[in-house]
């Protein structure tokens, strides 16, 4: 690269071989400009921006025009790479290594003793009377997180009544729980939208201490996952998926009866009961699988095996002071007005030099 200084100025330039051409000035000598130099940098950020955050290559080529920056690729790679607001469009979210398990998922315990809880819908009925007159319905499941045993229930409508009857129901049927684990009302207004009313009913003040009031009596906890962060419910998001799956594949576009549908829940759960925990053996002396439905039945209670316990690839995940590997997965975050919740699967770690 030839070079020429220029004594009226000392500003060093591009030399070269175009001195007759009829390109401009500074085209034919760009303005040689160090690597790492704090002027080099505005430049290249006053470029950029003026061109409404245009890619590395335009940049480069814009700078070309007028200016011979050392280095120019790694230079304006690097300016680009620390601005914030592309940061934030290109949502490099944090991540952190799996936790272990919590102690529901891997201590001994009788079936339903800790549980989780999702709902799903809704779903359309028909009336035996009037075939054109429709009600809407949905799915509760409740899945031990011990033995994986799901119980379904459909609750009629979106009231507090409705929502403390299917509790009641479940402990009626399946014994008293000690924990209750579900997802935080925010995870129900996701981009599907048809559990939003579900939503505004659990934040609601008189529904909140309502429920909170019957599970006091009956000497229940309540835990809730992080805001906006379903993975940590995975085990019963994936049992929601499956029991949908299922009655999707089903109905169809089919209308039921408040029995039929009653009916054909009751059927899932057997089949999400009766899928084997584990891979199916060859051996000729494995007469049956193990499956959830074993932690229930009299032949499987009275035998004197305890509960077993499985491994899944998720968790809930509470305070970051509950951790116990001292791994940071939900933070708080102050803002002016709230404090706020959140999975760091959500956060974008910003190049902002402390």
């Amino acid at each position: 690269m030839e070079l020429t200084s220029l004594n009226e100025k000392g500003i060093l330039r591009v030399g070269g071989h175009l001195k007759h051409s009829e390109m401009a000035y500074d085209m034919k000598h760009p303005i040689i400009l160090p690597k790492n130099h704090s002027f080099t940098t505005m430049i290249i950020n006053q470029v950029y921006l003026h061109n409404l955050h245009s890619s590395l290559s335009v940049t480069m080529t814009l700078l070309r025009q007028r200016y011979w920056i050392i280095h120019n690729r790694s230079s304006v790679k690097r300016v680009i790479h620390n601005c914030i607001k592309c940061y934030r469009f290109r949502k490099a979210a944090c991540h952190q290594l799996m936790s272990n398990l919590p102690t529901s998922r891997i201590t001994l315990a009788t079936a339903f003793e800790r549980v989780g809880v999702d709902f799903s819908g809704p779903f359309n009925i028909k009336s035996k009377l009037c075939c054109r007159t429709f009600t809407k319905s949905y799915i509760a499941l409740f899945i031990c997180l011990t033995t994986k045993a799901v119980h379904l229930e459909k609750v009629d409508g979106l009231s507090t009544e409705d929502y403390i009857a299917t509790l009641r129901r479940f402990i009626a049927r399946r014994g008293l729980p000690a924990i209750i684990s579900s997802d935080n009302g925010t995870n129900f207004t996701g981009t599907n939208n048809k559990l939003c009313k579900l939503y505004k009913l659990i934040q609601q003040p008189d529904h909140q201490n309502s429920v909170t009031l019957f599970c006091q009596s009956k000497e229940i906890q309540w835990k809730f996952i992080p805001p906006a962060s379903p993975h940590h419910g995975g085990l019963w998001e994936s049992n929601i998926k499956s029991a949908k799956g299922i009655l999707n594949k089903v109905t169809g576009d089919m209308c039921f009866t408040a029995e039929e549908l009653n009916t054909l829940f009751c059927q899932i759960e057997a089949i999400l009961n009766s899928r084997p925990l584990q891979a199916v053996s060859m051996d000729t002396t494995d007469y049956t699988a193990l499956t959830p439905g074993h932690s229930y039945r009299k032949d499987f209670g009275n035998d004197g095996h305890p509960n077993i316990y499985v491994h899944c690839k998720t968790g809930l995940s509470g305070d970051t002071s509950d951790t116990s590997d001292g791994q940071v997965r939900v933070v708080k975050i102050r803002t002016a007005v709230a404090e706020l919740t959140s999975p760091i699967t959500k956060l974008i770690k910003l190049p902002i030099n402390q």
